[in-house]
């Protein structure tokens, strides 16, 4: 997951993430990852197309109550993974 860190936005979304990647989630299904990093990326800044990224994994440590809080609205039915 990374975040776009500098540079211009298209929408005022300073209090809002401004960009991230999770995979097969809001993604288009068959975008795929262009770069595969080495996880010593996780502790540096990024160049892609001269844009600065940076790891961030705040949304993996809310996947369990995410999936608590889906558990109790839609229930526990099997759903077919994307991945």
């Amino acid at each position: 997951m990374s975040e776009n860190v500098v540079g211009k936005t298209l929408h005022k979304t300073e209090t809002k993430i401004r960009y991230y990647h999770y995979h097969n989630t809001i993604t288009v299904h068959e975008e795929l990852c262009r770069e595969m990093l080495p996880v010593s990326a996780k502790k540096k800044v990024t160049l892609y197309k001269k844009l600065p990224f940076v790891y961030d994994d705040s949304m993996k440590k809310l996947v369990n109550t995410i999936k608590e809080f889906e558990q109790k609205k839609i229930g526990t039915k099997d759903v077919k993974h994307f991945s």
